[in-house]
């Protein structure tokens, strides 16, 4: 099971669904294929956005599950917070009540 409590599947040559392994868990990645596209008369995109701008965890990689949305707003956090500490944050976040 994954770290996110994902099961991953796949066909087996016989037909059958099972279960992947650790080992082909950790492998696993998935093609853009994989993920459907965002409805735009929803504004899926934004709520995406924000999903990760409301979980984001300072060094936490971003799961290869995760919608390619939500993995690239993911990334442009932990830039952010890469360039705080470069700046003098030590935890890559400004000091509390500094809004931005």
């Amino acid at each position: 099971m994954a770290k996110d409590n994902t099961v991953l599947v796949t066909r087996g040559s016989d037909g059958k669904l099972r279960q992947l392994t650790s080992k082909e868990e950790e492998s696993f990645v998935p093609n853009d294929q994989f993920f459907r596209k965002l409805s735009e008369e929803y504004d899926e995109e934004y709520l995406f956005k924000k999903w990760a701008m409301d979980n984001f965890e300072i060094d936490r990689p971003a799961s290869p599950l995760w919608h390619p949305v939500v993995r690239q707003k993911w990334a442009e956090l932990q830039a952010t917070a890469e360039e705080l500490r470069k700046e003098g944050y030590p935890d890559g976040k400004p000091a509390t009540g500094i809004t931005g």
